[in-house]
């Protein structure tokens, strides 16, 4: 196992009970590596020829007479090397430079090793009619708008709209101490779309534009570099003035702002991020999800364009309605972004939270390798190759809270025997991450963390050395990811299984306390799956013999509860 401050971790523990199957093997991946300093490669990287895992500081390397053999530790290929003594990876954990800076949209202003102090916050506000419904709150609050605020002894009356405003503003305030150099942006929705941007130069998509892709985006790219043109230093106080000055009525123009503010936010380049507040479904304009319709096509094009550009996208919906998540949720997925649903009181820190959750990296893919005598277990087939030892996942946007768990098993006697290996021999196991990313400025790099995990076939000796929180992570994660496939029942199952175990496991105060935090999660997702299960009954679906590719599809019935639910956990660290 490996400390909490490394990228990954790998934890051995084997449960052979006969009981329902949990996956207690576990590795973690922590993206937060990927800012964090390593030492830089002296020469090029070595690839096995054969399973193209890497050459590292732990390979035996063997003199011969055409230079040097590795036998590979994770496919027992024995490569030939022809390099010298000093390209001889020395530490486990290594960056290789493969190209230099690429050029991007902001890119060419961005200083090197620059901290995002450059990129680019735009704010998506919905101003639609629904924003001006107002709500008692406990306290006196001070905002400042231009209209006039109903108090009543210890409580006051607020607008969803005036809560986001004041989130908003106390953003606007935070940033320019902070990054004085970044651009920040407004774009504001309700039938219709204004960019506001720095409040410079401001201009409403045509009608016509709100209701095509195509001409949403030439009108968007004809304008490229009129929004943002100064620091928020220098347009802060504007900003503030319009914010105030936004008033509620319309409907909710989603798509088209959505698309515009990434758009904008993209002329920033990577690390650059888009955070919407809403509080309705998105029903005028291109993704218009009113009479049930599907625009999964929609909104994945919009994350890819945004994947792109390197923008995350975080969506902040305001507690009242259903608002059709699983939508917006394929976009702040795949650009590492955030989705949270909150009362209208407490914006103001969620748009902090959310804020600090600054994209790191862009263009991620993780190949991860597993000796040949062991294979990843109940991961997606289609990310697996060379007989389960070899795992591809591509992540796009990292942030310092992505992180995800992989889970492994020994392989079963036959397969090993056939691999000319004696089991009970298998003292460790290698297992290497390779982290493909591009980082912000702009130079494409590659991590490489390699370590070992002993093993044991001693349930009681293992057990010594569980690591309660990685596996309470994992098992999080577990539910999730079946939840995810539509396995509303299997997820509630394997939660429960979990629980079982780590209550077993936690021996001491500080696992005792990552067992409850546990706990609570799980029985929190388990509420949200028990209402899932209860529309579906009311809508007549029965959940009992569905295909898997029904199953799949389950997802886009799901409530906005469950899917925030979801999201939730899956940022947990």
């Amino acid at each position: 196992m490996l400390a909490a401050t490394h990228c990954t971790v790998f934890h051995q523990y084997k449960s052979h009970e006969a009981k329902p199957k949990i996956d207690t093997n576990v590795i973690e991946i922590n993206l937060n590596c990927l800012r964090s300093t390593s030492s830089l490669a002296t020469g090029d990287p070595n690839f096995c020829k054969r399973c193209e895992a890497l050459l590292n500081a732990s390979s035996v390397l063997t003199r011969s007479d055409t230079g040097l053999k590795w036998v590979c530790e994770f496919c027992f290929y024995e490569n030939q090397l022809n390099i010298d003594e000093e390209e001889v990876p020395k530490v486990l954990e290594l960056t290789y430079y493969l190209e230099g800076p690429q050029t991007s949209k902001g890119s060419e202003h961005r200083p090197e090793g620059n901290s995002g102090d450059t990129s680019s916050v735009v704010f998506c506000v919905d101003v639609s009619g629904s924003m001006a419904c107002s709500k008692q709150v406990q306290g006196i609050f001070q905002l400042r708008t231009r209209k006039n605020q109903v108090n009543k002894g210890n409580f006051t009356y607020v607008t969803r709209l005036e809560c986001v405003q004041a989130a908003v503003e106390s953003q606007l305030k935070s940033i320019s101490e902070s990054t004085p150099n970044k651009k920040v942006g407004l774009v504001s929705f309700s039938s219709y779309v204004e960019i506001i941007g720095d409040g410079h130069n401001k201009e409403k998509i045509p009608h016509n534009a709100l209701k095509d892709f195509g001409q949403s985006i030439a009108f968007i790219q004809e304008r490229t570099g009129a929004f943002l043109t100064e620091p928020i230093s220098a347009t802060r106080d504007r900003l503030s003035d319009i914010l105030m000055g936004l008033n509620a009525s319309g409907g909710t123009a989603l798509g088209p702002a959505l698309l515009s503010s990434i758009m904008m936010a993209g002329e920033g380049g990577p690390g650059s991020k888009v955070v919407i507040c809403t509080d309705g479904l998105a029903n005028e304009g291109i993704g218009s999800l009113s009479g049930n319709a599907d625009q999964d096509g929609f909104y994945n094009e919009v994350a890819s364009i945004a994947q792109g550009m390197g923008v995350s996208v975080s969506v902040i919906t305001i507690e009242g309605a259903e608002c059709r998540l699983e939508s917006l949720a394929l976009v702040t997925e795949t650009t590492g972004g955030s989705i949270v649903k909150v009362a209208p009181e407490t914006l103001t820190t969620e748009f902090a939270n959310i804020m600090s959750d600054d994209v790191i990296a862009t263009q991620v893919s993780v190949q991860v390798f597993l000796n040949q005598a062991v294979r990843f277990d109940t991961e997606n087939p289609e990310h697996l190759s060379l007989n389960e030892s070899r795992m591809n996942k591509f992540v796009g946007n990292a942030t310092p809270s992505s992180s995800f768990s992989f889970h492994y098993a020994i392989k079963n006697d036959e397969e090993i025997a056939a691999l000319g290996i004696v089991k009970e021999n298998i003292k460790s196991i290698p297992f290497q991450a390779l982290f493909r990313f591009q980082s912000l400025d702009g130079k494409k790099c590659m991590r490489a963390i390699t370590k070992s995990s002993p093993v044991s076939f001693n349930k009681e000796e293992v057990q010594q050395e569980v690591d309660v929180e990685i596996l309470a992570r994992a098992g999080r994660r577990k539910a999730v990811q079946l939840a995810e496939e539509g396995k509303l029942e299997e997820a509630k199952q394997n939660a429960d299984m979990w629980t079982n175990l780590l209550k077993e496991e936690a021996k001491d105060e500080h696992q005792a306390v990552k067992f409850l935090e546990f706990q609570n999660d799980v029985q929190e997702l388990a509420q949200n799956i028990d209402v899932q299960l209860k529309k579906e009954e009311a809508q007549g679906m029965n959940a009992e013999g569905l295909t898997e590719e029904e199953k799949a599809k389950r997802k886009k019935n799901y409530g906005d509860s469950l899917i925030v639910g979801m999201s939730k956990i899956k940022k947990k660290k």
